[in-house]
């Protein structure tokens, strides 16, 4: 939950995502003077599964800026999923 009134923003959430989601949602509404907004958590885990196979594979930059703009949409997982994209020494 968000509360603005005049210079001043509260906060309150479960988990750390939900709170970069309600700061980013404060930061694009500073124009205005007072505000309450409220979203309710249908899911305990909310992301996304990032393809890193065959010519995909992301720099390690890129995963940190898809990190940062997860967190500010409030989600909470990050999965990247691969295959082919590694040599596992001694298999083989």
């Amino acid at each position: 939950m968000i509360n603005k009134r005049k210079n001043q923003i509260h906060i309150i959430c479960r988990e750390i995502s939900h709170y970069y989601r309600a700061l980013n949602y404060a930061i694009h509404h500073m124009e205005e003077d007072e505000f309450q907004y409220q979203e309710h958590v249908c899911f305990e885990r909310n992301g996304l599964m990032l393809d890193c196979s065959r010519n995909a594979v992301f720099t390690v930059e890129k995963v940190k800026f898809l990190i940062r703009t997860l967190a500010k949409l409030g989600m909470n997982v990050l999965m990247p999923y691969t295959e082919d994209t590694y040599e596992v020494a001694g298999n083989g």
